[in-house]
């Protein structure tokens, strides 16, 4: 499951990329720097999911609903709290954030297209992807969320709201 899942975000990252390496290479830069900040955020929802998995499968296997109800609810809890703080890190810090990175404005500019809409969409993610992790512990609810993904992002680059202020980039 876990090489699969690798996978599955190989794919979608790929799909994505061709799509982007047609906008020029602000754009290109951009991404880049927006998906190094976000990839923060997403190891920690990753090590929600994956810690939540093993603790419910333990006590399901133990046959100790309660507990996996609580570690469940104490889970989403933590996990949707760190989406949004990340989220308010991304809309109020954005700026300072990708400075660190570069000092190209432009670059900075389309970057913040790209956290703007990490930031909308993470909280949301967050309580999904939980809820798919504790309801189905096996391979078929990862590969379902990392599909939708894939979906996500090859609809982002046909039409997607975060690369409607990018596509007026001239490529170089």
């Amino acid at each position: 499951p876990a090489g699969m899942e690798s996978a599955m975000y190989g794919i979608s990252n790929m799909i994505l990329q061709v799509g982007i390496n047609t906008l020029g290479t602000v754009v290109v830069a951009s991404w880049a720097l927006g998906g190094k900040v976000d990839g923060i955020y997403w190891a920690l929802s990753n090590a929600f999911g994956a810690a939540l998995t093993s603790f419910v499968g333990q006590n399901f296997g133990a046959g100790k609903k309660k507990r996996i109800k609580k570690s469940y609810w104490i889970c989403n809890v933590y996990a949707i709290s760190v989406a949004v703080i990340f989220a308010l890190l991304y809309i109020f810090s954005g700026h300072t954030i990708l400075k660190v990175f570069t000092t190209d404005p432009a670059v900075i500019e389309a970057g913040m297209v790209r956290i703007e809409e990490d930031a909308e969409s993470v909280v949301v993610r967050a309580g999904a992807t939980e809820a798919v992790f504790a309801r189905r512990t096996g391979t078929l609810s990862k590969l379902t969320m990392k599909g939708k993904r894939i979906l996500e992002d090859v609809a982002g680059v046909v039409a997607g709201p975060r690369l409607t202020m990018m596509r007026g980039s001239t490529p170089a």
